[in-house]
């Protein structure tokens, strides 16, 4: 199953060359305590401008419990090490949420 969608942000900045964007897939169906990463993409910025898209597959294998799951999708973009913009979780095909979904990273404030 593929998830498709795009990361923006607010701020009117480039971001250097070296950037790279993380889209997330987790699985939360048994609590925020125990979060079950399910798909990982890293994507290169090279001085794109926003909106980032980006197409991250999931492997339908890997969640816990198909009947009850809960999945959310979440984004940073990492320069130089460290993360400078993230998202909170945003629902992605479960509870009625779709495959598509655009993104709005934030300024983190004390970069990660």
């Amino acid at each position: 199953m593929r998830v498709t969608g795009t990361v923006g942000y607010q701020q009117r900045i480039m971001l250097p060359p070296t950037s790279t964007m993380i889209v997330r897939v987790i699985d939360l169906t048994h609590g925020d305590d125990a979060p079950n990463m399910i798909a990982e993409r890293f994507i290169p910025v090279d001085r794109r401008a926003p909106p980032l898209p980006f197409e991250i597959d999931v492997d339908t294998r890997r969640i816990l419990d198909p009947q009850l799951a809960r999945l959310v999708i979440t984004a940073e973009i990492v320069v130089e090490g460290r993360t400078r913009f993230a998202t909170g979780r945003y629902p992605v095909l479960t509870g009625g949420s779709g495959a598509r979904v655009d993104l709005i990273v934030m300024p983190v404030s004390q970069p990660q």
